[in-house]
């Protein structure tokens, strides 16, 4: 007889959250079912992430989901149950994982489930040492960063070997901007980040070579003395960093990724 599974859906778009029973999804070809809320006596819950997309989901209705629907696909947890073609995981290993929750739109991926259906290929096991919580909270900012320096620029993966370049971070201490710059450094480029001032020494030690303050006026001229860069991501930040980004590319143009979404 499977667990009794129960779920926050949500009804209508948009709409408030409605804790409520749920079916319990055996998991099919190369998938896996991920415990993710223990009792509540438990000393250390497993743990779901609240990104920002989510909170535009269930109150903007960001994008179309059919409703009713579970939102989330950042999770962390146990391994409840693997299906066929899975090897690389069993039952009781710790995982964190990014579920196909919004491209598939299917609720058995939901993250805010107490079992969640994902996928082997975006499942790794995380260290004893790592809370469900900190694991939780690393699926969505790194892939972000990663598809935008890998598949939207052509950043090569990391030891790949080592290349002379340089890959510019604008917002470099947030999530994504953090990922991003912790991925160009292992790629091989000397990194220029912009932080406030307060977070230049973290910067640099997640890898970046040089930290400006985003907020200096003279911001565009400094960064274009230390260019030409081979990579260019805005991680965050709003139109005037984005026209910023565009100065610096001035006068023979050029393509960097941005996290702001088009309007």
């Amino acid at each position: 007889m499977p667990p009794a599974n129960s779920a926050a859906w949500i009804l209508e778009p948009p709409g408030e959250l409605h804790i409520r029973s749920t079916e319990y999804n055996s998991p099919s070809q190369d998938e896996l079912v991920i415990k993710v809320w223990k009792a509540f006596t438990s000393k250390q819950n497993e743990a779901v992430a609240i990104q920002p997309f989510d909170a535009k989901v269930r109150g903007h209705a960001y994008i179309h989901v059919p409703y009713p629907f579970i939102l989330g696909n950042g999770v962390a947890g146990t391994v409840e149950e693997v299906g066929p073609g899975v090897t690389r995981f069993r039952k009781g290993d710790r995982v964190v994982s990014d579920t196909p929750t919004y491209q598939a739109k299917a609720t058995k991926y939901g993250a805010w489930q107490k079992y969640v259906t994902s996928r082997e290929a975006t499942t790794a096991k995380i260290a004893e040492s790592t809370t469900f919580e900190d694991a939780a909270a690393i699926p969505f900012a790194l892939l972000t960063a990663v598809a935008a320096l890998q598949l939207a620029l052509g950043m090569r993966k990391p030891d790949t070997g080592r290349r002379r370049g340089k890959a510019l971070v604008w917002s470099a201490s947030g999530s994504v901007g953090g990922y991003a710059v912790q991925y160009a450094s292992s790629a091989g480029y000397d990194v220029v980040g912009t932080a406030s001032p307060a977070k230049f020494d973290y910067v640099r030690s997640l890898g970046a070579a040089t930290v400006l303050d985003y907020k200096d006026e003279q911001i565009v001229p400094k960064l274009k003395d230390l260019g030409p860069f081979d990579f260019i991501m805005l991680a965050s930040g709003g139109e005037k960093a984005a026209k910023a980004i565009s100065d610096i590319l001035q006068p023979t143009g050029g393509t960097f990724a941005s996290t702001i979404p088009q309007r």
